[in-house]
């Protein structure tokens, strides 16, 4: 957004994203349970989803995520999916998101310390965008506000979405900040 703002207005603008507390979340964050929960004894890859899910954002990636993964543990990988989400914005999307015993959907976690250990004990995080032109449109130049969050826990993240959206495009300077 600064960059675009930056062209249109002809005047230079900072981007400043949602802070985490580093010393916090470290606090919180116990590398023992993580490792103990990497090691689990079904040794699933643990595929995460934390945020809202709204159809004119993220939704129709999700279910392509969400597809990919039901595929995989089909056929016989050992892999699943959670996604966390506030339930009252994300229920009406559960027969279209739970396709497989690999893939669940649950309430948002609302406790920090909670967040920080279940981000940090998955494999891959994802950070999804629908690729339809309105979704497009409507988050172009969003951030959101999770990632900085997920790049402090260390866990890789995947990012699905189209280029042209800032949170896909994220220049290194930027990423190497946060």
């Amino acid at each position: 957004m600064a960059e675009a703002f930056a062209h249109r207005y002809h005047v230079p603008f900072s981007a400043h994203h949602n802070p985490v507390d580093i010393n916090a979340i470290n606090g919180w964050i116990t590398q023992g349970a993580i490792d103990a929960a990497k090691a689990a004894p079904d040794g699933a890859l643990r595929v995460l989803y934390v945020g809202s899910i709204f159809d004119n954002a993220q939704l129709q990636s999700l279910i392509e995520i969400a597809q990919a993964v039901a595929a995989l543990a089909g056929s016989g990988r050992p892999i699943r999916f959670d996604l966390y989400s506030p339930l009252h914005l994300a229920e009406r999307f559960r027969t279209r998101i739970e396709i497989a015993p690999a893939v669940r959907l649950h309430d948002t976690i609302a406790d920090d310390a909670r967040f920080f250990q279940t981000i940090a004990e998955a494999d891959i995080l994802v950070l999804p965008v629908n690729f339809d032109n309105d979704s497009v449109r409507l988050v172009r130049y969003s951030m959101p506000t999770k990632l900085p969050a997920y790049m402090a826990s260390g866990t890789a993240t995947l990012v699905y979405g189209p280029a042209g959206v800032a949170q896909v495009n994220m220049p290194a300077s930027i990423a190497g900040d946060m």
